[in-house]
């Protein structure tokens, strides 16, 4: 079975409610180990830091450019998740993400949804 054939399907889940993410998904998605067009991780994204507002900018507009994808904070080169710390997690709103990018995308992008999870110890 080639290692395509064993990713999970970013689009198929998208097409789904949020919730319906998994955990599981997502841990197949570190394991498989590759960013793909419409997948990408990042080890952070500080929205008071300029620097990593316009990566993400980047990597949402190049996503949505593609027909959406998933982003996956707290997973760092080697497609390990390392997590982000509970107070910043627990800090992230939806509202912030859109008032962060979209004002340098155009047109706006109205589909970001944003999940949680834990990090096995």
């Amino acid at each position: 079975m080639s290692q395509e054939s064993q990713m999970p399907k970013t689009k198929e889940a998208l097409r789904q409610p949020i919730d319906s993410l998994t955990e599981d998904f997502l841990k197949r998605l570190v394991e498989a180990g590759e960013e793909r067009a419409d997948l990408d991780y990042k080890i952070k994204a500080d929205f008071n830091a300029t620097r990593d507002v316009v990566e993400l900018t980047k990597d949402a507009a190049a996503l949505a450019n593609t027909r959406g994808g998933i982003i996956l904070l707290g997973v760092n080169d080697a497609f390990q998740p390392i997590g982000i710390e509970q107070t910043y997690l627990n800090a992230i709103r939806v509202e912030d993400i859109h008032s962060k990018v979209n004002p340098y995308i155009y047109p706006n992008i109205d589909g970001i949804r944003f999940k949680k999870f834990q990090k096995d110890e």
